[in-house]
């Protein structure tokens, strides 16, 4: 075996190591959000909507291919819906987080649920947005009891 030869097959070698890696640490990922309990998510640097983890799908009655692009703002409230979508543009246009509660579609009712989101950067730009969705419904609930209190 010649040094070009011997040097691809250390790079395919190494190469190959990475990808386990990156595997493994998908694998975790994916793991820790399911047990997280909180909808996760993530979106392009446009903000538009690309990947839908499970439960999503059970929560919201709305399919994960519905929800891609902009489709997940139907399960927002039609109440709240401006808000949400005009707080998530302005995350997107400025590059800030995201971070906003609002009611949706859960179980043939509505829930309140916080969404957060941070831009995921290269090279010094944003390339994508990776984000959760959680239920707060009981947290809401007590805050506005101590509020009344």
């Amino acid at each position: 075996m010649n040094s070009d030869s011997s040097g691809a097959a250390d790079r395919i070698a190494a190469l190959e190591e990475e990808l386990a890696r990156l595997r493994e640490s998908e694998k975790m990922y994916r793991m820790a959000a399911e047990l997280s309990g909180r909808l996760v998510w993530s979106a392009d640097e446009k903000g538009a909507l690309r990947v839908m983890r499970e439960p999503f799908s059970s929560v919201t009655g709305l399919g994960a291919d519905e929800a891609l692009g902009e489709g997940w703002l139907d399960i927002v409230h039609p109440g709240d819906r401006a808000r949400v979508s005009a707080a998530w543009r302005a995350s997107i246009e400025s590059g800030e987080p995201y971070d906003v509660e609002f009611r949706a579609r859960s179980g043939g009712g509505y829930r309140m649920m916080r969404s957060r989101a941070v831009p995921v950067c290269a090279d010094g730009r944003v390339v994508g947005w990776s984000g959760t969705t959680q239920d707060v419904e009981e947290e809401s609930a007590a805050e506005l009891a101590r509020r009344e209190a």
